[in-house]
């Protein structure tokens, strides 16, 4: 079994570089990366190039750009015409998996035999206030994390019938089986930010919402 892991970032330099370097190091030398780059700034161009450089022998990156244009379901499409993977696994290049939910990834979907996995993910937000969690009505456990297990869609089969839909708050079409992965850590993605990065993100939605009504 191959996995594609597919990326879509933008300027986003630091993080990327955390999840390459989870992705070079704990995954099969047969699977791949696949980078959908938004014409990031240089710093970021820097980090894909010099991943890609140093241990692009080991591994498959496969690297493109492609401009946003405020449609997130026609980026992240273009990402699963790039892989070749039997399965896709797409992460934000804000986010990054625990480690051993890519050991134990492959088992997982040998196991199930499904269309697509839903994924558990621990949100943190750095300088959240009780403010904050009431405006948004959101759920913050003891430890910090914003809606666990906040299921995403991530993992799914390379189909041709399955495909993002929606320009803005894109969802998963196609898929006929699903399974969801238990709500433990170890088998989760990580999406920590800031509160003024998570502000930032609620206005571009909400601008984007408005554009495509």
């Amino acid at each position: 079994m191959k996995i594609s892991y597919g990326i879509t970032v933008h300027n986003e330099a630091d993080e990327l570089n955390k999840l390459l370097e989870i992705l070079i190091h704990k995954t099969d030398p047969k699977d791949e990366i696949v980078i959908c780059d938004d014409y990031s700034d240089e710093d970021t161009k820097f980090v894909i190039q010099s991943w890609s450089q140093q241990y692009g022998h080991v591994k498959p990156v496969i690297i493109y750009q492609r401009k946003l244009d405020g449609d997130f379901s026609a980026q992240k499409n273009s990402v699963i015409e790039n892989c070749s993977g039997d399965y896709i696994f797409h992460i934000d290049a804000d986010e990054y998996p625990n480690e051993k939910l890519l050991l134990n990834l492959k088992l997982i979907l040998e196991v199930n035999n499904v269309d697509l996995v839903w994924i558990p993910r621990v949100n943190t937000v750095d300088g959240i206030t009780e403010e904050h969690i009431q405006k948004w009505g959101w759920r913050v456990s003891e430890k910090g994390w914003v809606n666990y297990p906040d299921y995403q869609a991530r993992v799914f089969r390379n189909d041709e019938t399955i495909r993002w839909i929606r320009p803005v708050h894109e969802y998963i079409s196609g898929c006929k089986t699903y399974a969801h992965l238990p709500p433990h850590e170890e088998l989760s993605l990580y999406h920590p930010k800031t509160i003024d990065k998570q502000e930032e993100q609620n206005r571009f939605y909400s601008e984007l919402q408005f554009t495509f009504r």
